[in-house]
C-alpha cells in the first residue's frame, strides 16, 4: 500500500483527513496521519523498498466508539497498536493507531 492509497482509504471514514496537520483549524472529528520513521529493505546491495511506521490519529470531542470501529474497519489487515489520550490544550480525545506498511520499490511510481 502507498501513502496515497492509505489517504484514500482513510477518507472513507467520512470525516476530514490530512497528512500531518490541517492548514486551517479544523473542528473535530478529524483524522491526521504521518510517517514517523522509515527503514529500507535491502539485500545484496539492492534496495527492495521501505517499511514505513505510520501513525493515524482520530481526534474527537468525546470518546466515540462507533467512529473508532469505522476507522478500524479501514485498518483491517494491519497489526496496529492502539492507545488513547486526552489533549487538554486542544480539548479533544485522540485515539492513535500505529502500524507498519511495506512500500515495495516498484510501488513508488504509483
Amino acid at each position: 500500500m502507498t501513502l496515497d492509497q492509505l489517504f484514500t482509504s482513510l477518507q472513507t471514514v467520512g470525516i476530514p483527513v490530512a497528512y500531518h496537520q490541517f492548514r486551517k483549524k479544523t473542528p473535530p472529528p478529524y483524522i491526521h496521519y504521518f510517517v514517523g520513521s522509515a527503514r529500507s529493505i535491502s539485500a545484496d546491495e539492492r534496495s527492495f523498498g521501505e517499511i514505513k511506521h505510520v501513525s493515524v490519529d482520530l481526534c474527537t470531542e468525546k470518546m466515540d466508539v462507533s467512529m473508532e470501529r469505522r476507522l478500524e474497519e479501514v485498518l483491517q489487515g494491519y497489526a496496529y497498536e492502539k492507545y488513547q489520550l486526552y489533549l487538554e490544550d486542544e480539548d479533544v480525545y485522540q485515539t492513535t493507531y500505529e502500524f507498519d506498511i511495506v512500500v515495495k520499490e516498484n510501488e513508488y511510481a504509483q
